[in-house]
């Protein structure tokens, strides 16, 4: 029996001849039905990054300190800080001197944050925020490493479509398919109990912190139009104006259609 798949990889034209291999990543910790494709394609080494591309990228990224070495972690830190050079003179100024040690107090900041990035690269695995969810639990790790095992199995016999190591396979694969949408569910509907009791006690507080922490962005951003027009500042004048001339418009219409 033969198999086929139909997916597009949109490139440059300078790599469309480049395509060297193509892929079915077909990974044991995937739940879905549907399995994600590689293509490996050769790029020249003159190609030069795209500016701010790096700084961008570790916005969102960030440090999984409960996976974290932190044995491993305080020994490079130790090990990197004894060759940083402590700035004697100007931690022991008073101000009574006549030596600007504005630079050379930058300088060692600069050497500390390095060590300690440094260290962290080496023993702290890092993640893309968002990925992790609030919700996973030891016991979904667990399944998730036997639907792991189970798939390795299954490819180190030629991938069968039948028998007991595919059906074993795809046991798992589903076991561990609902036990993530029953853990998910679960949270919501505990999330959704917190905010019922936080109501009932009139803990308007501890409500709208838990709302805003699970509902509201974190890059939000002050608008800069309002009702069309532009103001140059957050607190520009005409903005204020053109907003509590729309604010009162809006409450006029809602108190006269109550009173109707």
């Amino acid at each position: 029996m033969h198999y086929s798949l139909l997916d597009y990889f949109i490139v440059s034209p300078s790599l469309v001849n480049e395509c060297k291999a193509v892929s079915v990543l077909n990974d044991g910790d995937n739940p879905s039905d549907h399995l994600a494709v590689s293509c490996r394609v050769n790029v020249a080494t003159g190609l030069a990054e795209p500016s701010g591309m790096y700084p961008n990228a570790l916005k969102n990224i960030k440090l999984n300190w409960n996976d974290a070495d932190l044995s491993a972690y305080a020994n490079t830190v130790t090990e990197l800080l004894t060759r940083v050079n402590i700035p004697t003179d100007a931690l022991l100024c008073h101000g009574s001197c006549t030596v600007d040690h504005t630079a050379r107090l930058e300088s060692y900041y600069g050497d500390i944050k390095w060590c300690l990035h440094t260290a962290a690269s080496r023993s702290v695995p890092s993640i893309k925020m968002g990925v992790q969810k609030h919700w996973w639990s030891p016991q979904l790790n667990e399944l998730k490493q036997q639907c792991i095992d189970a798939t390795d199995l299954w490819k180190s016999v030629g991938r069968p479509r039948s028998g007991e190591v595919n059906s074993n396979r795809i046991r798992c694969k589903l076991k561990y398919k609902n036990a993530i949408k029953e853990a998910a569910v679960n949270a919501d509907n505990a999330f959704n109990d917190s905010l019922y009791e936080k109501l009932c006690t009139k803990n308007n507080s501890a409500f709208w912190k838990a709302w805003r922490k699970r509902f509201c962005s974190h890059n939000q951003k002050p608008a800069n139009i309002v009702n069309g027009t532009l103001g140059m500042i957050m607190f520009d004048m005409n903005s204020v104006n053109i907003f509590h001339l729309l604010l009162h418009r809006t409450l006029t219409v809602i108190a006269f259609n109550y009173v109707w």
